[in-house]
């Protein structure tokens, strides 16, 4: 997942160096980048108790079995052979649940039963939930990121309207989608911050030296990890 979040965010890179520069393109990736942290917050959040290693152990085989469960939908609509693999992956990950934990209810009867999942006490967390507790773990605020990200990235004629600029050029009108540098400061700001957060909570779990995290992190301007992401959206 943070791998993940690390190629998503030299995407973004990438687009900076673009000619014309369109921060329009940025939006969608800032906000897989969170999508994924979302995951990695609920995989590893910190949890106590006599359980919580049970718990994790939960949480993980949930994270592994829904995938499964919703590649195997998505193939059972353009490839029968590839649906039989995936389901018998799932199948057999299941009983190997099952031979783990008496508290398990994985309804299949379609993908939208995911939410429902329990395993060992643990329910399925949704993608949005998931964000909020990444959101709660690492930030002191932070309400409403992943909607602004949501709003730009999705269609939205009020969200390309306060984009953009109309231009007349021989009674023909055109659209224009100038760079604001503010906007564009809290794409990259969040951005990076995603990443340096997951890769904090990674480096955290197992206990490794996050020096070279560190000095990764000072070579961005001070203001990107000294304020929360929602200061200026």
């Amino acid at each position: 997942m943070v791998d993940a979040i690390a190629l998503l965010l030299q995407s973004v890179g990438t687009q900076l160096r673009a000619e014309p520069l369109v921060p329009l393109a940025v939006w969608p990736l800032v906000r897989a980048e969170l999508e994924h942290a979302g995951r990695v917050a609920w995989l590893l959040q910190p949890l106590e108790g006599s359980g919580a290693a049970s718990r994790r152990v939960a949480r993980a085989m949930l994270e592994h079995a829904s995938a499964l469960q919703r590649d195997k939908y998505t193939a059972s609509k353009h490839s029968t052979p590839l649906a039989k693999a995936l389901k018998r992956d799932r199948d057999n990950l299941l009983r190997r649940i099952g031979s783990l934990f008496s508290d398990v209810d994985t309804p299949l009867d379609g993908p939208e039963k995911i939410v429902e999942w329990r395993i060992g006490g643990e329910t399925m967390l949704g993608l949005g939930r998931a964000i909020d507790l990444f959101v709660s773990l690492n930030f002191t605020k932070g309400s409403g990121v992943y909607d602004v990200l949501s709003d730009r990235s999705h269609p939205s004629v009020t969200s390309l309207a306060s984009q953009s600029v109309a231009e007349e050029s021989e009674g023909v009108t055109s659209w224009s989608y100038p760079v604001n540098p503010d906007v564009l400061d809290f794409q990259v700001r969040l951005g990076c911050l995603i990443l340096y957060k997951t890769a904090h909570t990674i480096a955290s779990y197992y206990g490794l030296d996050a020096s070279a995290l560190e000095s990764w992190a000072e070579e961005a301007p001070a203001h990107w990890l000294d304020e929360d992401p929602a200061a200026a959206s």
